[in-house]
């Protein structure tokens, strides 16, 4: 028999409509054959919930009420809620499927290792009893397709607060990776990502969760309003940033701006009182967590952007007063109130040399520069001074680099100034001090460039670049070149450590700066009759001007006079030295510096040109706000305005 397909429609909808279970259905068929039909139908009820949501017959009865056989029969409370939706079996199966996994791995570990302890037991004599096995409570994680046990996750917790909590010590590290997770996912993988840039439990961790990662980062941000804990989470990433192949790729100076908006969105900046759920006072601890998240912002977002060139997003506030008046009262780490007297420091030297807002590349009038920088460096004078013997091993290197950026202010000196050439003197001692302590560290400890900050390794690269034009500049004859030289070989050396991946930043910077070197020793454009190394052709992104003004000679050079067809025929003889990345022995380093002294010469072969190491580069070799950029021998003092 055929029906109208409009029947069959109705039909299908009313039984969607329906109760949703059998019970139901049933009931209201009966009553239709029924003689008392119309009154039985409006007895019909809803099933009760669990009958529903198990798609079950139910003889709930609701007036007067009486819970259904089932419910009875297994002891349920028997509900009937017209609100009620039944929940997908699947996401509550796997879920659940997930913590049995979970269990029964806890267990079959603490099984093995109790009947480890069985079977070989401890051989002292004393009557202590051993504890038993410690089985982890942190939770499995995953994020995108990677899965990560609980065990991984303790052991990535351990190597952050072991080997990089020190550079920046604002975090707890009383909490459990659960407790951080559950606070901020952001902020618990973050911490995850900086541990696994050494983790050896899993070599390929970091590479595996960057993809992912960098997604929840910019989600994270995305979904507005934001609590101050992302802040936290922005700032670990910002101080120790994913690994790239150029700086172009770092998106830290532009997740710096970000923080400080909802660093003031969460008023962090106020008395750390306004974002409180209305009716609860503020404890001291959440106000102390707060302000420790505000002085590492300003930290962070200093040094963020001071290795760019470009404007800081700090906000010292009388909060952050020099005399830390308002911070003392919150016992907060003397490391942290040290990085931050040093941070401050920086800011100041920042904003007083290089963002003068009546001249067209930043710099103060030249009549004013070597005044100003007298002033600085007595400042840093003091600074030093207060700090004495009772400070950190990182915040050493955290002063010793500031003094180098200070000095680098001699290339914006103008020719002729009285105290032009003491202050290239004084910028070659800051830079060999400051090498020096890197290697001596390394060398007896071999963990700081492996761990360190970005900070200190934009600080380096900044002071090698510096080495690299004064040891080839009429200043040479005034230094211990010697000396100098195996510094610089040897710091080429050790920046290999700083590696974390094939072909990232350090790797390249090991590979360019030789080549660098042999151009600037051996081209005649870069003799004295031609050029003078100190006169800066790019003269507008500040303490980090000298490093892109090295990096643009270079371009120029290899777009004019490089040989690539030849350079590359020589790349398969650095193959075997390349490849060393971070796995360079401290023995290795020493040696450099043997080798080197007297030589003259970089311990490396040329490199293939086309490899760049700055990406921020290439928009100088094109054109900038429209104007195309002169040659690079042009004469400065009489094209550039002053």
């Amino acid at each position: 028999m055929d029906f109208p397909a409009a029947a069959l429609k109705n039909n299908r909808t009313q039984h969607r409509e329906g109760s949703g279970n059998d019970s139901e259905d049933d009931a209201q068929s009966g009553d239709r054959h029924s003689p008392n039909g119309s009154a039985a139908a409006k007895a019909v009820k809803r099933a009760c919930n669990d009958c529903r949501q198990q798609k079950l017959r139910c003889d709930v009865v609701q007036s007067p009420f009486t819970p259904c056989t089932r419910c009875r029969r297994l002891k349920k409370d028997c509900k009937v809620e017209s609100f009620f939706k039944r929940v997908g079996k699947r996401d509550k199966y796997l879920a659940m499927q997930k913590e049995i996994d979970d269990l029964r791995r806890q267990l079959q570990q603490a099984t093995a290792e109790n009947q480890s302890r069985q079977q070989h037991p401890s051989t002292t004599t004393s009557t202590a009893v051993a504890p038993l096995p410690t089985v982890t409570t942190t939770q499995r994680r995953h994020l995108g397709d990677v899965k990560i046990s609980g065990e991984d996750i303790d052991g990535l917790y351990r190597e952050y607060f072991s080997h990089y909590h020190a550079f920046l010590p604002f975090l707890d590290s009383q909490q459990t990776p659960d407790q951080y997770f559950n606070t901020c996912p952001l902020l618990g993988w973050a911490i995850v990502m900086v541990g696994a840039r050494r983790y050896r439990g899993t070599p390929k961790l970091l590479q595996s969760l960057s993809t992912e990662f960098t997604k929840l980062l910019w989600n994270t941000v995305a979904d507005v309003p934001q609590p101050y804990y992302v802040v936290k989470a922005i700032c670990i990433t910002c101080f120790w940033p994913l690994p790239t192949s150029s700086n172009v790729r770092d998106p830290s100076f532009q997740l710096s701006g970000i923080m400080m908006q909802i660093a003031l969105q969460n008023g962090l900046h106020l008395h750390f009182k306004s974002e409180i759920e209305f009716g609860r006072e503020g404890v001291p601890t959440e106000q102390r967590d707060r302000l420790l998240t505000w002085i590492a912002f300003n930290v962070v977002a200093q040094s963020s952007s001071g290795f760019y060139g470009l404007p800081p997003h700090t906000i010292y506030d009388w909060v952050l007063a020099a005399d830390l008046k308002y911070v003392s009262l919150y016992n907060l780490p003397k490391d942290l109130l040290d990085q931050l007297r040093i941070s401050r420091f920086f800011n100041d030297m920042t904003k007083g040399l290089y963002c003068c807002s009546t001249e067209p590349n930043g710099l103060i009038p030249q009549h004013e520069r070597f005044r100003k920088l007298q002033d600085l460096q007595a400042g840093y004078s003091s600074l030093e001074h207060g700090f004495g013997s009772h400070i950190s091993a990182t915040n050493r290197f955290h002063l010793l680099a500031t003094c180098v950026q200070l000095n680098c202010f001699a290339f914006f000196l103008p020719l002729g100034s009285p105290g032009r050439d003491q202050t290239f003197l004084d910028l070659y001692n800051s830079a060999c001090t400051f090498l020096r302590a890197i290697i001596d560290y390394e060398t007896s400890n071999g963990t700081l460039l492996e761990h360190c900050s970005s900070f200190i390794g934009q600080s380096i690269f900044s002071a090698i670049f510096a080495m690299l034009k004064l040891l080839n500049s009429s200043v040479a004859s005034k230094i211990d070149f010697e000396h100098g030289t195996a510094l610089f070989n040897g710091m080429i050396l050790a920046t290999r450590r700083m590696s974390i991946q094939n072909d990232d930043l350090p790797e390249r910077f090991a590979i360019r700066v030789p080549q660098l070197w042999k151009v600037m020793r051996t081209d005649p454009q870069w003799s004295m009759a031609r050029l003078d190394p100190l006169v800066l052709r790019i003269d507008f992104r500040m303490s980090w001007s000298h490093v892109d003004d090295c990096m643009w000679a270079w371009r120029v050079f290899v777009r004019d006079k490089g040989d690539i067809q030849s350079q590359q025929q020589e790349r398969s003889a650095l193959s075997s030295t390349s490849t060393k990345g971070p796995d360079i022995v401290r023995g290795e380093i020493n040696h450099a510096f043997q080798a080197a002294v007297g030589t003259g010469e970089t311990l490396f072969p040329t490199f293939d040109p086309e490899l760049d190491i700055f990406g921020s580069m290439d928009w100088m070799m094109g054109d900038w706000a429209g104007m195309e950029f002169p040659p690079y021998d042009l004469n400065a003092t009489t094209n550039f305005p002053q």
